[in-house]
């Protein structure tokens, strides 16, 4: 077969206006040169698909009117046999942490995987694209556009992500230099990534590399799925804060060794921000829990991004989180003390101190009787 597998019908266009509608209630769909003129909303949700090659890419934007920073938000990997709320069919394209941009006074973009459009059982295709097109490359194009159309600079710029959503915000980070990424258990190395989903994905990609053995394909697009060989490529690396949950074995031995083992040797490198937490989860490589993400998310833009304006204040909700939070963490600290407490009197020998303690008891069981 050849690239028209990855070639669109009107039915499958259709689903993915309808599925986009799901979602916002506003869509337009643009051609890639009609982006630069096009008078985008301000304040307000939208869907955006913009036909490039006849690749479709899909993109949920609010574009704020008071804030020039930009936040943009990578998809990982999806199950393919999701519901909506009235019991319909969650089908692509998918999006990661899209209605998130109501908890910033940032501009917002989510955008989704043209991969996962062409195939029903791939869970995370990581935009590696066809034999003639790198997905994420385009869609960096994409974006400087609307970057520019919005007057945004790159240094304003925040991509963020987790597990596959973090790898595309790693190389859109080194496409679009001098904006900063904010990843947490990201695939720095697809080829480590498990086997299963994997085969999955070259699968999908012999459509598009016939008569190619999988080695053959991997040599023709490293790149594309090992962020060190693009870096090494483009001959910059971009800043990366990396949220690591230390109970994720499988993230320390397959991404981050050897990412650290990799990274200080490319030239030109110049640091890394690695913060460790411990998240228990039955699955470990889970992300960050959500209001702690957006803390986080929020704390950075506020450090990190030069164009909030001094009479603005922090959302609402965002005060509240941080209080709400600060409020747990305290209680849980004095409960934590006071229980120690207790229990060191009551394994105390001394009479006078655990007497009264013991009748407070009687009497309290006799209550409840």
């Amino acid at each position: 077969m050849t690239n028209d597998y990855f070639k669109l019908n009107a039915k499958d266009k259709e689903n993915i206006n309808k599925n986009m509608s799901n979602l916002v209630k506003k869509n337009i769909s643009l051609k890639f040169d009609e982006i630069d003129s096009f008078k985008f909303p301000q304040d307000e949700p939208f869907g955006l698909q913009v036909n490039y090659n006849d690749t479709i890419y899909c993109l949920i934007v609010r574009f704020s009117s008071k804030n020039k920073n930009l936040i943009c938000a990578g998809p990982g990997a999806h199950l393919r046999n999701k519901t909506l709320e009235n019991g319909e069919p969650y089908n692509p394209p998918y999006f990661d942490r899209w209605s998130w941009y109501k908890y910033f006074d940032e501009s917002y973009i989510a955008y989704a995987d043209p991969m996962i459009l062409y195939d029903d059982e791939i869970r995370v295709g990581w935009f590696v694209g066809t034999k003639n097109e790198w997905y994420l490359e385009t869609l960096s194009l994409i974006l400087q556009k609307l970057i520019k159309n919005q007057e945004i600079i790159n240094e304003n710029i925040l991509f963020i992500g987790s597990s596959g959503g973090a790898h595309s915000s790693i190389v859109l980070a080194t496409l679009i230099k001098h904006s900063k990424v904010l990843i947490n258990h990201p695939q720095f190395f697809i080829l480590n990534y498990y086997k299963a989903i994997l085969n999955q994905l070259f699968k999908l990609l012999s459509h598009s590399f016939e008569g190619m053995a999988e080695q053959e394909i991997i040599q023709e697009i490293m790149p594309r799925l090992d962020v060190i060989e693009l870096f090494k490529k483009e001959n910059y690396v971009p800043f990366i804060t990396y949220y690591l949950n230390i109970e994720s074995e499988v993230d320390i031995n397959n991404q981050a060794l050897p990412f650290f083992n990799k990274i200080h040797k490319i030239k030109p490198f110049n640091g890394l921000n690695v913060v460790y937490y411990r998240q228990m989860k039955e699955n470990p490589h889970y992300p960050l829990f959500t209001r702690r993400h957006i803390d986080i998310i929020y704390s950075y833009c506020a450090n990190h991004l030069y164009n909030l304006n001094p009479e603005d204040t922090p959302m609402d909700y965002d005060k509240d989180l941080i209080n709400k939070e600060k409020s747990i963490i305290n209680l849980r600290h004095e409960n934590d003390e006071l229980t120690e407490k207790y229990q060191n009197i009551l394994n105390s020998s001394s009479w006078k101190i655990t007497s009264p303690i013991r009748k407070f008891k009687h009497f309290i069981k006799r209550m409840v009787r």
